[in-house]
């Protein structure tokens, strides 16, 4: 079973923490930003389908709402 734990940082040192371990795969520099851009953008991503409000559904049925004119 994967154990996911979830832990608050500073955007900068998550920044800081992906670029030094994408450094360990390769030492082209350019290699290094793209895999460190990749990584950030998918924890981004996910980050943002996380915290993506959820909608608000109107449980009364269509004839049951007032309508004013």
């Amino acid at each position: 079973m994967k154990r996911s734990t979830r832990k608050t940082t500073r955007l900068g040192d998550l920044i800081a923490a992906v670029f030094d371990e994408a450094g360990r795969f390769s030492t082209n520099p350019r290699e290094v930003s793209r895999l460190a851009t990749r990584v950030v953008r998918h924890l981004m991503r996910q980050a943002q389908r996380v915290a993506a409000p959820q909608p608000v559904l109107c449980l009364q049925p269509a004839h049951a709402v007032k309508r004013h004119s």
